[in-house]
């Protein structure tokens, strides 16, 4: 037969105190961060952590402008010019950003749709803000006529 540990009052009294006190700190920092993070429609911005350089920097999802592969890493183009090169997969972007402007248009490349100047369907080339180049395919060129109706 198993025995009941007896816990004192003032213990239990104390530590349902301090979590109460825990929580009210979280939602604190939830709301002060939901403001924060408003954007101009007054819906959050999403956001992505990436660390390049060793240093970790947070990214609005819609200031990319194309997330490039190169082999088990990937380089991210900002809208300010910057870019930044992650040791991520592009698939690994792709889950993490989950946005509807953005798409994969090829098995190297995900592009922000709304960043996109023109796309020439000869040589399947997108130019996007910054001039940046990048290629689709014909599954990248179904996504890309979904966009213009």
């Amino acid at each position: 037969m198993k025995s009941i540990k007896m816990v004192p009052i003032n213990d239990y009294v104390s530590l349902k105190m301090e979590v109460d006190r825990l929580n009210d700190i979280v939602d604190d920092l939830t709301s002060r961060l939901a403001k924060v993070n408003q954007g101009s429609n007054g819906a959050l911005e999403k956001g992505i952590i990436v660390s390049s350089k060793g240093l970790s920097q947070f990214i609005k999802v819609s200031d990319i402008v194309l997330i490039k592969a190169d082999s088990n890493y990937s380089t991210i183009y900002l809208s300010n010019g910057e870019s930044m090169f992650t040791s991520k997969t592009l698939k690994y972007w792709e889950e993490k950003c989950n946005a509807s402007f953005l798409y994969r248009v090829h098995k190297s490349y995900i592009v922000n749709g709304r960043k996109i100047n023109t796309f020439e369907p000869k040589t399947r080339k997108l130019v996007l803000d910054g001039d940046i180049i990048a290629y689709y395919t014909e599954q990248g060129r179904q996504l890309l006529m979904g966009l213009r109706q």
